[in-house]
C-alpha cells in the first residue's frame, strides 16, 4: 500500500463526502466520464445547495476627487 507524505501548505476544502459524490458521478456511467469539471461542479454545487459568492464593487470616484485627480495630474504632467 502506498500512502502520501503530510504535505505543506494550505488544507484541500474538499470533504470526504464531496469526494464520494464526484467519484459516483464519474463511476455510474460512460456519460458521467465524458463531462468536464466544470459540468461536474454545476451539478454538484447544485445538490449541496451552494451558491457563487459575487465580487464586492468599488464605489465610483465623487466628482470633488476626481477634479483633484485632473488638477494634479495637470500639475505634474507637463
Amino acid at each position: 500500500m502506498l500512502a502520501d507524505k503530510p504535505r505543506l501548505g494550505r488544507p484541500s476544502k474538499q470533504i470526504d463526502e464531496t469526494k464520494t459524490i464526484l467519484e459516483t458521478k464519474i463511476r455510474v456511467d460512460r456519460y458521467g466520464r465524458e463531462k468536464t469539471c466544470e459540468q461536474l461542479a454545476v451539478e454538484l454545487s447544485g445538490e449541496a445547495r451552494l451558491q457563487k459568492t459575487k465580487p464586492i464593487r468599488k464605489p465610483g470616484l465623487l466628482a470633488e476627487v476626481k477634479e483633484q485627480c485632473l488638477k494634479w495630474c495637470l500639475k505634474f504632467a507637463f
